[in-house]
């Protein structure tokens, strides 16, 4: 495996750090755990809920995004700040480069693979259901 992206590391340690901004970004993230749940134990796939393993990671995302924003809205320090700005730049170069090559040697449209990496922390092989495993 290459590794995780961040993610488990990076929300204790926003918590542990500054919980306001935490539980902020705690929002995004917990609406995307109960729409993966909620689709996985239906039998009709809302329109709105999108595939359930894109949920998370779209939630993933906005929470990691609202972080720096919402310890500066709430006057948090400026390293608090620049340290959830790092994280996430962090997870989002790490969701861009995890086996980059690999992806933009069989896809056919290089954009797509940027931004199914960035949105939803797949890649081209990964997103194609004949690759699925």
């Amino acid at each position: 495996t290459t590794g995780g992206k961040g993610n488990s590391t990076g929300l204790p340690m926003a918590l542990a750090l500054s919980p306001g901004p935490f539980l902020i970004a705690a929002v995004p993230i917990v609406v995307s755990v109960a729409i993966r749940m909620l689709s996985r134990l239906s039998t009709h796939q809302s329109p709105m809920a999108g595939p359930p393993s894109y949920s998370l990671p779209l939630g993933m995302l906005v929470g990691f995004t609202l972080l720096p924003l919402a310890a500066y809205g709430m006057g948090d320090p400026g390293a608090a700040v620049l340290t959830f700005l790092a994280l996430w730049l962090l997870i989002l170069l790490r969701r861009l480069t995890a086996g980059l090559r690999a992806d933009l040697r069989v896809a056919p449209h290089k954009g797509r693979v940027i931004l199914n990496r960035l949105l939803y922390d797949r890649g081209f092989l990964q997103s194609t259901p004949e690759k699925k495993g």
